[in-house]
């Protein structure tokens, strides 16, 4: 997986599957239904890139009609070669990074006051665990951060969670060319937006803020 495939899912089998999601729900909208535009939008933002990763943290937003949907990923790739990492890449002690990140977690949603009035899924524990998982996470300066979407621990009226789990929490499981020893990343935000009736073919991805994050998307 790269950056080319993701950004073709994006416009191909994901716009596919929401322009299809939108027109039955505007067959299926009453007179009196308030109804939107289609539209799909992702923002992409480079979390930590320095001589070890490059990490992007991808928020997909689209209106269908009645409702819309939300996701976010997380896409890290090597610095040296540009492959893909995956959760196993990046740990010394795969089960014990997930361990520790899961039980990081379950304590925030116990004790941070953030969350004391969520009420969550039945078996929402064992979800974390699972969701510790390739496109859930991405690294930033401070740790490794686990993105759950809407509907996955806790009714999806809540939204979204980022869980941030601290270098110093994962260190033990961490390799240790992935602790950055002095964060000197760029980072930057890039947007894109498709409308029903876009011509992917001629899709720009316009950034406002580094330049640098052309070349890499």
């Amino acid at each position: 997986s790269n950056i080319s495939s993701i950004n073709e899912a994006f416009t191909g089998k994901q716009l596919e599957a929401n322009k299809k999601a939108y027109e039955a729900n505007i067959a299926d909208a009453g007179d009196n239904d308030e109804t939107e535009s289609f539209s799909m939008k992702r923002y992409a933002k480079v979390t930590r890139g320095d001589s070890s990763v490059l990490s992007i943290r991808m928020y997909d937003k689209a209106n269908l009609g009645t409702e819309s949907t939300i996701a976010i990923t997380g896409h890290n790739f090597s610095a040296y070669d540009g492959s893909e990492l995956k959760l196993v890449d990046i740990a010394a002690e795969p089960e014990k990074l997930v361990s520790i990140c899961s039980e990081d977690i379950l304590i925030s949603t116990t004790e941070n006051s953030d969350y004391k009035d969520i009420l969550y899924n039945e078996g929402y524990t064992d979800t974390i665990q699972e969701l510790i998982s390739d496109g859930h996470w991405y690294l930033n300066d401070k740790g490794l951060v686990v993105a759950v979407n809407p509907g996955e621990i806790a009714d999806a009226l809540y939204g979204s969670f980022e869980f941030l789990v601290s270098y110093d929490t994962i260190s033990s499981a961490l390799k240790p060319e992935f602790l950055p020893a002095e964060y000197a990343g760029d980072t930057g935000d890039v947007a894109a937006k498709l409308t029903k009736d876009s011509d992917t073919a001629s899709l720009t991805l316009v950034n406002d803020a580094d330049s640098e994050i052309n070349s890499v998307l």
